[in-house]
């Protein structure tokens, strides 16, 4: 019996069942195809989650910039292609959008679409059709390639699914001229995933990878010049196996980053940066007066107090201070940030437990500036929570100025109407975990909009075919009817308008400051603290309904994770 093949496109398939779909595509992926047409412009791709050399080899690459008929063989390569012909053409602007869920490659097929436009930008400079060498790269081209290392480092971290997820939006614009020659290239970051810079000795392998890569980096003379010896030394012990691969990746983060033009100077102030930034992660803080409550019966006691002497000691409401093993490197911390003046080290710390709160007397108060300044220690809780602004601030500050220095060696052909432009868009993908957060609900929502997006392309492709083979009369009548009806089930409006809905909802939420879980909503409710439009509130911000079904948000920490509302 004769075994077909399955086809390079799946609309030539018999029929568009979901199991003889997803059969071909099966067939395909044992066959080391992971790519396959659906349609024009439509490319689907499995992750095969190994390397296959030979899918991206120069062999590869010289078949499909040559082969006249790009259909014969999906690739991503090919899709690269198209564009740059269409863009040949027409003269008109291209865009790659990379979607799909957390863990599918989309990282890496946009790594694989730059290296391929970049290639043919060298191509087409040096006119040298037989021969591509990486050498043939010029200095733009080479600055592409090398600004993949530093935002794999800084935005990218291990997750339950992916160990080199994608934690921000990157979208990247390359500018052509007449000859399809690279002339500039900007990058915009969307939705850094701040939280993640947040994290303790047993969770430091989760955050961004640059943590990881620095403390396996450093030797024991350079960990004591920066105060990181016991966390250098606790973690190259739990990471050992890691060790080698880690240290080769940030040596070519190094590289990438020389090649930004940053000297030594630069490179040792920014270690400076991730140094601190592990101190004060690492920072404890512990009651400095307890409240002693009397205790009267068994009820009044609390989970998170303990009994001492007849009293319940309240850690909780106590007011912080800096556990006394961890002062030093606090002050530490600040001297790496440049704060070696006079007091500055000891204001510095004395400042993360310190808040400060702005009152005035009249409704005009704010209108008029009479406004009162309070000092008030904080307590445990609030330290924590104003030590982790700080830390997502000067994080996110230290990121985008990495991306700023990219752009500013790019260069963009600014005011020239001459060029072209070729977008790729590369977004983390949809995620439904056990506890889901606000950086999910953020990051699910714009999948939804990318959906959307999608689907509007593709009924408009739909239309164009038809009305290049003369069908166009019919459809005007019935398109309406039978095209969008059609694709009614894929519709996520209703989705993104209830979305919409409840992030404004949040907004007011946060501004009251009564944002609650559900552990504790139902106590109160019947306490009478929530009336029945919050109680609304919080079901409909704790429950959204998605294409994937029904997703489940916590409410908790949102006001801090709020965005614009991360640093105080």
């Amino acid at each position: 019996m004769k075994v077909l093949t399955p086809p390079d496109d799946l609309l030539c398939l018999h029929t568009s069942e979901d199991s003889v779909v997803i059969s071909s595509l099966l067939q395909r992926y044992e066959l080391n195809q992971i790519y396959t047409w659906l349609g024009n412009n439509i490319l689907i791709s499995l992750n095969p989650n190994r390397d296959i050399p030979e899918l991206y080899s120069e062999t590869k690459h010289d078949s499909i910039c040559r082969n006249p008929n790009l259909r014969c063989s999906p690739h991503i390569y090919a899709l690269a292609e198209q564009c740059l012909r269409l863009m040949r053409e027409t003269g008109s602007h291209q865009s790659i959008i990379i979607s799909g869920l957390s863990g599918s490659g989309k990282t890496e097929t946009a790594k694989h679409t730059l290296k391929y436009l970049v290639r043919e930008s060298a191509r087409k400079r040096h006119r040298q059709t037989d021969v591509l060498d990486a050498r043939f790269e010029n200095e733009l081209e080479h600055i592409l390639l090398q600004s993949n290392p530093i935002l794999e480092a800084f935005g990218n971290a291990q997750t339950i699914r992916n160990n080199n997820s994608s934690r921000f939006g990157k979208f990247m614009t390359l500018f052509y001229n007449m000859e399809q020659v690279i002339m500039g290239a900007t990058v915009k970051v969307y939705l850094l995933e701040k939280p993640r810079t947040l994290f303790d000795d047993s969770t430091i392998c989760s955050s961004f990878h640059v943590f990881r890569l620095f403390l396996t980096s450093l030797s024991k003379e350079e960990a004591k010049a920066l105060g990181l010896e016991r966390l250098v030394c606790d973690f190259q012990k739990k990471a050992e196996r890691l060790s080698s691969e880690d240290q080769r990746a940030w040596f070519s983060v190094l590289q990438s980053l020389m090649s930004m033009d940053y000297s030594s100077t630069d490179i040792e102030q920014l270690r400076k940066v991730l140094a601190s930034l592990l101190l004060l992660n690492t920072t404890r803080f512990v009651p400095a007066s307890p409240l002693k409550i009397t205790a009267t019966s068994s009820k009044h006691g609390s989970p998170s107090g303990s009994k001492e002497n007849g009293h319940f000691v309240d850690n909780i409401s106590a007011t912080a201070a800096i556990h006394p093993d961890d002062i030093e490197q606090v002050l530490f911390a600040s001297r790496l940030l440049g704060l070696s003046d006079g007091d500055e080290p000891e204001q510095f710390a004395h400042q993360l437990i310190i808040r400060r709160i702005q009152a005035g007397a009249g409704s005009n108060a704010f209108r008029s500036r009479r406004l009162t300044e309070y000092a008030i220690t904080c307590n445990i809780s609030q330290a924590k929570e104003q030590r982790d602004c700080l830390v997502k601030a000067l994080y996110n500050s230290l990121f985008e100025h990495l991306v700023h220095t990219i752009n500013k060696r790019l260069g963009s052909p600014a005011g020239d109407t001459r060029s072209t432009e070729l977008s790729i868009l590369d977004l983390f993908g949809f995620e439904q975990l056990a506890q889901n957060g606000f950086e999910q609900y953020c990051i699910n929502y714009a999948n939804e909009r990318l959906h959307q997006n999608f689907m509007r392309i593709a009924v408009t492709s739909i239309y164009d075919d038809l009305a290049s083979e003369g069908l166009a009369s019919s459809v005007k009548q019935q398109s309406a009817a039978n095209i969008l009806i059609s694709l009614q089930t894929c519709d996520n409006s209703s989705i993104l308008s209830a979305m919409k809905t409840c992030a404004s909802l949040l907004d007011e939420v946060c501004l009251l400051n009564r944002l609650h879980d559900n552990s504790t909503k139902h106590t109160l409710v019947s306490s009478g603290c929530l009336d029945q439009r919050e109680v609304d509130w919080l079901r409909r911000l704790q429950r959204q309904r998605s294409l994937s079904g029904v997703v489940d948000f916590s409410t908790r920490k949102s006001l801090m994770r709020k965005p614009g509302g991360d640093a105080v």
